[in-house]
């Protein structure tokens, strides 16, 4: 029994034929590659804008730029609710392992955030307005809010080149989820 192999292959057939698989997954890689900057860099702007506005509301709380407990009940339940969008939304940042450097800084956000929020969020319904500007004002929440402020702009300058696509993404390795 004699076996006879085609030696003979069709090298310029063979590269016509799989030019468009080839092309489509260098595209595939490039547009995946791309969208993941493109989610970062939206997740960053968004957070910044979060952060800017959170800063505008501790300085309020800081200069008393309220009259009444209902104004100052209003601006924490804002103070609250931002500080916690930004929470996430900076864990979710870190946690893509795409953004390097915040991993101290979040922690330092939420406790400063909790020491600024819950004093004043426990005395509001049981004392009256004075009382709440003397604990807003008192040297301790002062400094808790300069420290929250210095934060939130030491996270700005983190996220700023992110939000702009200057910052090369790290790349990273899919690992499975911890269970």
């Amino acid at each position: 029994m004699e076996y006879c192999f085609n030696t003979n292959i069709d090298i310029w057939g063979t590269f016509k034929a799989l030019t468009p698989y080839i092309l489509a997954l260098i595209v595939l890689v490039i547009w995946h590659w791309q969208k993941g900057k493109e989610v970062i860099a939206n997740e960053s702007k968004e957070t910044i804008k979060n952060l800017l506005q959170i800063r505008e509301l501790s300085i309020n709380l800081i200069h008393n730029k309220f009259e009444d407990k209902t104004e100052i009940i209003k601006q924490l339940s804002e103070f609250k609710e931002k500080s916690e969008s930004i929470y996430r939304s900076i864990l979710f940042l870190e946690n893509s392992k795409m953004v390097s450097g915040l991993d101290f800084l979040h922690k330092q956000y939420y406790v400063t955030y909790v020491d600024i929020y819950h004093p004043i969020d426990i005395s509001i319904n049981k004392v009256d307005i004075d009382k709440i500007k003397n604990i807003i004002k008192n040297e301790k929440n002062i400094s808790n809010l300069i420290i929250f402020n210095n934060t939130c702009s030491e996270i700005i300058k983190i996220l700023y080149p992110y939000s702009l696509y200057k910052f090369n993404l790290k790349a990273h390795r899919r690992t499975a989820p911890h269970t």
